[in-house]
């Protein structure tokens, strides 16, 4: 997340990225303060669908440059 922060062109992808990457670090950070059990995978999945656009556009970006 932090090199796509790096590549990326659109400021507005910059800003959510930032945005999202801070709101997936507080989720890690509650799920380790408030000592929830292990096995609760919540803090792993807001992780997951925060990067899941990401993924995306690289892949794409990638299928573009392809000749």
């Amino acid at each position: 997340m932090i090199i796509y922060i790096i590549i990326a062109r659109n400021n507005i992808k910059r800003v959510s990225a930032v945005i999202l990457l801070i709101i997936g670090f507080i989720s890690w950070i509650l799920h380790l303060y408030y000592n929830i059990p292990p096995g609760a995978a919540i803090p792993e999945l807001i992780s997951i669908f925060i990067l899941i656009p990401y993924y995306i556009d690289i892949v794409l970006r990638s299928l573009k440059k392809s000749p």
